[in-house]
């Protein structure tokens, strides 16, 4: 097994971190060692990061395809007004 030292942790973290080993019934390194594990297993494979920043460059070119390309005689505002009120309501929520 290796070892790793890992210096300059905040007092508030080193804190928050004692705690959740406290709680996890675990030692200090075994918290890291888990919360490392449970981090890096979750992470999305570079691959897939990847394929998702080009899906994104893709949709941001699309969009700057259409900048500039709304011609209209009306004010703005009229234009505006006139969308929001073709939208429908939507489903209701309760806050």
């Amino acid at each position: 097994m290796h070892s790793l030292t890992i210096k300059d942790i905040p007092d508030p973290l080193l804190t928050r971190l004692r705690q959740r080993a406290a709680t996890d019934r675990r030692s200090l390194n075994g918290e890291v060692i888990h919360l490392l594990d449970r981090v890096l297993s979750e992470a999305p494979a570079s691959l897939e990061s990847a394929a998702l920043a080009e899906r994104i460059e893709a949709q941001v070119r699309v969009w700057q395809t259409l900048v500039g390309r709304w011609d209209s005689d009306r004010e703005p505002a009229d234009e505006i007004g006139e969308l929001y009120a073709a939208r429908t309501p939507g489903r209701s929520v309760d806050l």
